[in-house]
């Protein structure tokens, strides 16, 4: 597989055999030394890619083995795009995989350092925040209206887990304890939008990200 910026002269071809079965992350970096600077324990990398990323807004392209596209993102900098990850440390996350991920509107500033090689980890601003990828969790159905079951790997199926549920700004919007495994849910009153599930049972954590139809 090769990844590419907007020009066709700057490729990175992936380590052959590079495998990532669904809810792996691969972190893809241009300097290997400053990236362990900052993330010492993140082993799920590839690179270096010889060529920079703008700063005035670019395009990230992934083709396939036989030479296919088969993801293309184009970036901006300047409102209405989030402007945390323009210089500011803060990660640009995609919050909407089921639109468009060339709008200004499917993506948010993420948080200071962000959680490279693993899904969205809220932003660390109370207590009750904790990181996810310790487990998979699976949501059923996504996108849902609202309600739905959810099904933890990695948990212990016999002992209860701690559900909390966070907005795109990394803001705590629903708690509860004592769920179940594969126990149905329901929310409450919550706008349409994509929101990240976070399970913890006994120091394991797991988590998710659902949509909300309504």
């Amino acid at each position: 597989w090769i990844f590419k910026d907007a020009s066709e002269d700057n490729t990175f071809t992936l380590p052959d055999p590079t495998v990532l079965s669904a809810g792996e992350y691969l972190v893809i970096y241009r300097n290997q030394d400053s990236f362990a600077l900052v993330y010492p324990t993140i082993t799920n990398i590839a690179g270096p890619f010889a060529f920079g990323l703008s700063n005035a807004g670019d395009a990230l392209r992934l083709y396939d083995a036989s030479g296919r596209l088969y993801q293309s993102v184009y970036y901006g900098t300047e409102n209405p795009w989030p402007t945390g990850a323009d210089g500011n440390g803060y990660t640009l996350e995609l919050v909407d995989s089921i639109g468009n991920p060339n709008l200004p509107q499917a993506w948010m500033d993420g948080c200071l350092k962000g959680s490279p090689g693993g899904p969205f980890a809220p932003c660390q601003t109370s207590a009750t925040s904790q990181p996810f990828g310790q487990g998979t969790l699976g949501i059923f159905p996504n996108p849902n209206q609202g309600e739905f079951t959810l099904q933890a790997e990695g948990l212990n199926d016999s002992q209860p887990f701690d559900l909390s549920i966070w907005d795109a700004t990394g803001r705590l919007v629903q708690q509860q304890n004592g769920i179940q495994q594969r126990s149905k849910f329901r929310l409450g009153r919550l706008a349409q939008g994509v929101y990240w599930v976070l399970v913890a049972q006994e120091g394991r954590v797991c988590g998710g990200r659902g949509g909300v139809i309504q």
